[in-house]
């Protein structure tokens, strides 16, 4: 009996092992095939082809690239269209996709020529339509591509059809490859080959630090100078390594193609500052920037910490030019500099040299307007200046009869002769309220109307000023040559021509006609002028208005 239950026992454990053994097998099993198919997940998924005649998909060996023909989804053959003989491009496969149409690919630049970016188009071609690669520059849809993206580019959801691909060197450039694509189901992969640079289309720069080693930390500018106009534009680069980069010559308008113009490449770098040069296109094919050891200028700012002002303040360190545009070297708003609790912040670092310091407002409403400025000679190392800032001044703006949707402008104009100006919207009380304004003359105006009914507000004075939207009757004297016809005439800023001749203007129409009419007959006009509240009467030439240079301006006002 002992021994029928011991042979019991033997054999329910040997079914438990069986089955354990079972279970075991069907865990490895399960195993093996999730490790299968995680793995064929990470090679990505195989294309399956119909192949002979059979309806079983049998699994495609990879597509070979073949120019000017694909293979699409649906077996149906496609062709590229080469519309020059110079157009160059490489075609790869054909994605399938049901679900979305489009073509991409990537741009391909030649042997050690390849830029920081590059701009791609598309423009789709209608039927009879020539390819045009300046329409396509100019109306077709346009990407930028770089480095960081390898030059790739896609322009999915494309109507089926044929479409007019396009690639360049920068953006306002000529097209520099070209082909024409089918569209039809699934993406279209189209790559576009650049052919190599002509040695006419770039310079070669050398950008050396203070201790004559490469220096490739930098960013480039290019552009040229016409007269007193200057245009800048980043500049497209090659880079070749060791401070040494191709740059193509600064794009130029049309009416710009003159011997006048004098190319300039600029270097900037954040260690050294600033440093350019000129050449002439066509002539320097190679030249070398070096930089000097450089300045920084700790700028204090009188009666800012007690103001409050420092979070409002643009300080600018702008090159000192005798004549032309200026322009700026260094912002703290870029730099992010601001003056601490005593009213110092450091600028730079700069190359040396005469430089000018202007103090803005960030937020007042002429944007432009400079409240304090100093030249400045730095010296390589440290450098220290000090500069004031004056009062600040709030001006409020009361309509007599406001509407919803106005915005009263106010404009200004500097020592300088530069002008400007900002805009706010009225509030639901009718007030505007403008801040941060420095002394000086302002015209108060409804936006967009400015030369039709304008107020003058002089500050320091009255915070307070109403604005009647009634046509303007008066003009105001403003004068800019102390030795000019206004000024030798007897007028100063601040008076108010209220008629001529004997007879008080009425409205603008009244100034205006008489106007025309006393510089058409060239007689002696005498105005009626208010300076406060005595009445003048001053005469000038009328053949002196004729010549357009009368020393000053009379601006038209309500008065």
């Amino acid at each position: 009996m002992r021994e029928a239950k011991a042979g019991t026992r033997r054999a329910s454990v040997a079914r438990v092992g069986i089955a354990l053994g079972f279970f075991a097998t069907f865990v490895l099993g399960l195993a093996i095939g999730l490790m299968l198919g995680s793995a064929r997940t990470e090679e990505g998924p195989r294309e399956l082809r119909a192949t002979g005649g059979s309806d079983a998909p049998t699994e495609a060996a990879p597509t070979p690239v073949v120019p000017d023909r694909v293979v699409p989804d649906r077996m149906e053959e496609r062709f590229l269209l080469d519309p020059t003989p110079e157009a160059r491009s490489e075609e790869r496969s054909l994605s399938p996709s049901r679900s979305r149409s489009g073509v991409r690919g990537k741009v391909v630049f030649p042997k050690e020529q390849e830029p920081d970016s590059a701009i791609v188009y598309v423009l789709h071609l209608s039927p009879g339509r020539s390819p045009d690669p300046e329409r396509l520059r100019e109306v077709g849809k346009k990407s930028q591509v770089g480095r960081g993206d390898a030059f790739a580019f896609e322009w999915p959801n494309l109507d089926p059809g044929m479409y007019l691909l396009g690639a360049g060197w920068r953006a306002g450039g000529p097209v520099a490859a070209q082909a024409i694509v089918q569209v039809h189901e699934g993406i279209l992969e189209h790559d576009l080959v650049l052919p190599p640079l002509d040695p006419s289309e770039y310079l070669i720069l050398h950008v050396l630090d203070p201790a004559g080693r490469p220096d490739s930390d930098v960013r480039i500018w290019t552009g040229y100078r016409r007269g007193q106009a200057t245009s800048v534009e980043n500049a497209t680069v090659v880079p070749r390594g060791q401070g040494s980069f191709l740059v193509l010559h600064p794009l130029r308008r049309r009416e710009v193609n003159a011997p006048s113009a004098r190319n300039f490449v600029r270097v900037d770098s954040e260690n050294y500052g600033r440093r350019e040069v000129e050449y002439i296109e066509g002539e320097a094919t190679e030249v070398t920037i070096r930089f000097v050891e450089p300045a920084t200028l700790d700028l204090t700012l009188r009666g800012v910490a007690e103001s409050g002002l420092s979070q409002f303040l643009e300080i600018l360190l702008q090159e000192s030019v005798p004549e032309g545009p200026r322009s700026t070297i260094f912002s703290s708003r870029t730099a992010e500099a601001v003056p601490d609790s005593l009213g110092v912040c450091r600028l730079g670092p700069v190359q040396p040299g005469p430089y000018s310091v202007e103090i803005r407002i960030r937020d007042a409403a002429l944007r432009n307007r400079t409240v304090a400025a100093a030249p400045a000679t730095l010296l390589p190392g440290e450098n220290r200046l000090s500069l004031d800032v004056p009062p600040l001044y709030r001006l409020v703006v009361v309509l007599e009869d406001p509407k919803p949707g106005l915005k009263v402008a106010l404009r200004s104009t500097d020592p300088a002769g530069r002008e400007t100006s900002g805009e706010r919207d009225v509030g639901e009380d009718g007030r505007v309220t403008f801040e941060f304004l420095p002394a000086g003359e302002y015209w108060i105006s409804l936006a967009g109307r400015r030369r039709l009914n304008q107020v003058r507000a002089s500050l320091p004075g009255p915070e307070v000023v109403t604005f009647r939207d009634v046509p303007a009757d008066a003009m105001a004297v403003t004068i800019r040559d102390p030795s000019g016809p206004l000024a030798k005439a007897g007028f100063e800023t601040g008076d108010v021509v209220v008629g001529a001749n004997g007879v008080a203007f009425q409205g603008l129409k009244d100034v205006e006609m008489f106007m025309a009419s006393a510089m058409s007959s060239g007689s002696e006009i005498r105005f009626q002028v208010l300076r406060g509240a005595r009445l003048l009467e001053l005469a000038v030439d009328a053949q002196q208005f004729r010549s357009g240079d009368i020393g000053g301006t009379l601006e038209w006002m309500i008065r």
